[in-house]
């Protein structure tokens, strides 16, 4: 037991949602694994529902589901193993715990990249983006790439952290900057769907969904800058762990079932000629397909 409260002792605050443990997690961890499950499912569907339009966009979103499920599975395997530790029938495995903390760290960022993608191709729907705006679309995603980057790093860091207190700090820092710049992509296209809001030619059911969706996974990273910033005295409570199955996992998964559940391509206008692009006759339809 002695490795364990090592553990627990020196590096509880850098755990999301705290030591998996039989009697809090191992219920919820099944629940969420079956919505995956499900919702998995709907992904590959829609994944080639999509082929030849907008695949890469929700082969993103699949990975994502993907990822959540192996991080529950992952989340039973190492509540289990850490309630044999405390019975002295098992070595305390923090590999386990460790590649569960990596995949909680940028599982997030993925949606993300989805609704930026999605959001993209609603503002062009009537017009083809100019220079600066697909900078902007560009620059948010290349942003996303370095936040999965940074949160890679933290979780290759990990390991260390564990005894070494600057490493700690250098992995919360990382943490940290990986939630922010995620925060700061989910403003941004929260701000650009106000701004169609109001717009003619911008189906307002659309913005509707994209902001409220985003509105949603904006509390992802909110929680996780919060919680790292501020570690909660007792990771193991169960007030500290509730916390971490509403604002992390709940929303997370509403977020995914959200993106699923419409037909993206015609929410979105993707893979339809723009407005400006279109012949008098096409442009009297709502949508015009390429050729």
């Amino acid at each position: 037991m002695s490795t364990d409260s090592t553990f627990t002792n020196s590096s509880t605050g850098l755990l999301t949602g705290g030591i998996p443990t039989t009697s809090q997690d191992v219920a919820p961890s099944v629940i969420f694994t079956v919505l995956y499950a499900l919702t998995s499912a709907l992904a590959v569907f829609r994944v080639f529902q999509y082929r030849g339009v907008c695949v890469w966009t929700f082969f993103r979103l699949l990975m994502f589901e993907n990822v959540r499920l192996v991080t529950f599975i992952l989340r039973i395997v190492a509540a289990e193993n850490y309630s044999d530790a405390l019975k002295g029938k098992a070595t305390f495995n923090t590999g386990i715990l460790i590649a569960e903390q990596v995949l909680l760290g940028v599982g997030f960022v993925m949606p993300t990249s989805t609704l930026i993608s999605l959001v993209e191709a609603h503002s062009s729907r009537d017009t083809v983006l100019g220079p600066k705006k697909k900078a902007i679309f560009r620059a948010m995603e290349l942003s996303l790439l370095a936040a999965i980057a940074l949160g890679a790093v933290a979780g290759g860091m990990f390991s260390s952290s564990l005894t070494s207190s600057s490493t700690r700090n250098d992995v919360k820092i990382e943490r940290i900057v990986s939630a922010v710049v995620t925060l700061v992509a989910l403003v941004l296209a929260m701000g650009y769907c106000i701004y169609l809001f109001p717009k003619r030619g911008f189906p307002l059911a659309t913005t509707l969904w994209l902001g409220l969706t985003t509105a949603m996974l904006m509390v992802v990273p909110i929680y996780r800058i919060v919680i790292i910033g501020d570690p909660p005295h007792d990771g193991q409570s169960t007030g500290a762990k509730a916390t971490f199955w509403v604002l992390q996992v709940t929303f997370e998964w509403l977020v995914g079932a959200s993106l699923l559940s419409v037909n993206a391509i015609e929410w979105c206008g993707m893979g339809m000629e723009p407005l400006d692009k279109m012949s008098d006759g096409e442009a009297n339809g709502l949508y015009a397909e390429r050729y």
